[in-house]
């Protein structure tokens, strides 16, 4: 598929999300298992988040860029598509925070670029891309980041049944509207750390959090909105988390002898 068609997809992705939305995965977000894991490995990495330079490759809503706006970090949001940038503007600017918004593919960053990022994140992008392009995105994720900075890499779960059984129904009843995944084991990840000689850690989202959102149908069934904030339930670290929940996120240190 060409880039301007992806790019279309992506578009209408984020078209057709909410403020209400905003504000739901907002706090969803801000209590979830997994921002609670990585706020602590960024103190205990820098101290602070205040003026740490963070760039999110694959804007999106911008989500964790707006949680380490507000603890004091320099945030810059990066996509291709021009309506997840327009979307992300428009959610820093309800919460009051700034950020810079550049409108390019990944593969135009400009190499000045390299080198500048203590943190280099990226949230459900890498999975969409295969073979030399899969290879050239996380080097790219690698060249952002200076030494010793930390690189993020959140993905699909290649081992979580629920999301595995969520995609398929979504596709056989033709409802699937993102572009082709292809995906991610921790095998690779491990693979990916030893090719470019760095630290890995594995985090995992909450392994009861799945796609298919019982509760949230149910409330919605009875005429309760799907973005009713008492719909967040208190997450607990499980054993499970790190190996078959939905959400696979490894968090690489970038260390000085970089390949």
């Amino acid at each position: 598929m060409k880039k301007e068609d992806t790019s279309k997809i992506w578009d209408k992705v984020w078209d057709g999300d909410s403020e209400e939305a905003d504000k739901f995965y907002l706090e969803r977000t801000r209590k979830s298992v997994e921002w609670r894991e990585l706020k602590k490995q960024i103190l205990e990495t820098f101290g602070t988040f205040k003026n740490l330079k963070v760039i999110n490759v694959g804007s999106g809503r911008g989500t964790y860029p707006l949680l380490f706006a507000r603890g004091g970090a320099d945030v810059t949001l990066l996509d291709y598509s021009k309506g997840a940038i327009e979307r992300s503007k428009k959610f820093f600017k309800k919460y009051g925070q700034k950020a810079n918004f550049i409108h390019k593919s990944v593969f135009d960053i400009e190499k000045k670029m390299f080198g500048n990022f203590d943190i280099v994140m990226s949230y459900g992008v890498a999975e969409y891309f295969n073979g030399k392009d899969r290879e050239k995105f996380v080097k790219i994720n690698f060249d952002l980041a200076k030494n010793n900075g930390i690189i993020i890499i959140s993905v699909p779960n290649k081992r979580n049944p629920p999301y595995r059984l969520w995609k398929f129904l979504s596709e056989k009843l033709g409802r699937w509207q993102f572009d082709k995944e292809y995906f991610f084991s921790k095998s690779e990840f491990l693979d990916i750390g030893k090719r470019f000689n760095a630290k890995v850690n594995f985090i995992g989202s909450y392994f009861f959090d799945t796609h298919f959102n019982i509760k949230k149908r149910i409330m919605k069934k009875f005429g309760r909105s799907e973005w009713d904030l008492k719909n967040i339930g208190k997450q607990f670290r499980t054993p499970l988390d790190k190996h078959l929940s939905k959400t696979l996120i490894v968090v690489y240190k970038k260390k000085e002898q970089y390949r």
